[in-house]
């Protein structure tokens, strides 16, 4: 049985929100063939930028970074300190084509497009407001972060019990939506945001305040 397609559709949408147009490009196959005739077809259209998925890890079948090397990839950089999404690239082929590496993991993609590529489409486009918003927010239950990544853990806001008798404090209880898999599409789905956790803060107590990044 073949794994679902969820990237093409869920990032078409979220680059069309961003006021681009998407231009699918179809599915490689795990084969430097398959991959080069993609990379073709990909230069024929003559996109301002090219969003990749998967493949580009360090596996064997991962072959996304060689085929791109061969067509003259220039890399800018290769990884990032966040979870999900630490397998992200950036970089460009002639053209010039903006290049950026998604995870394949349902969620690490859509995290790292709306983190790192959405503000780029819309700087791109002219938009003067180019970062999600960002709202403060008391952590609804404890949340566990990491000494060496940022993290970003998706919640729900309750804004119905978070101001306390005085009317202060932060607007919003933050809730997480479930298991924080990357691969776990309806944690996503019913996400208002996303909790920052900064690098080196390894957990967040219960009421204690957080950050929470939110998904438009």
């Amino acid at each position: 049985r073949g794994v679902p397609d969820t990237n093409s559709p869920t990032l078409a949408r979220a680059i069309e929100n961003a006021g681009a147009v998407a231009l699918p490009m179809g599915i490689a196959r795990d084969s430097s063939d398959s991959l080069e005739e993609a990379l073709a077809r990909i230069r024929g259209a003559s996109p301002d930028i090219l969003l990749t998925t998967g493949g580009a890890s360090m596996g064997a079948a991962d072959l996304v970074k060689p085929a791109l090397a061969r067509a003259g990839y220039e890399s800018d950089f290769w990884r990032v300190k966040i979870r999900p999404g630490s397998p992200f690239s950036f970089g460009r082929l002639p053209g010039p084509i903006h290049v950026f590496g998604l995870p394949g993991n349902p969620v690490s993609s859509f995290v790292t497009f709306q983190l790192l590529a959405r503000p780029f489409l819309l700087a791109l486009g002219g938009q003067d407001r180019r970062f999600c918003p960002v709202v403060r927010a008391t952590a609804g239950e404890a949340l566990t972060g990491a000494r060496e990544l940022a993290i970003f853990l998706r919640v729900r806001l309750d804004p119905a019990a978070a101001r306390g008798s005085e009317g202060v404090g932060p607007a919003y209880v933050a809730h997480l939506t479930g298991p924080q898999g990357s691969g776990l599409m309806n944690s996503l789905g019913i996400a208002d945001g996303l909790a920052v956790l900064p690098r080196g803060v390894e957990r967040v107590e219960t009421g204690e305040p957080v950050s929470v990044v939110l998904l438009g």
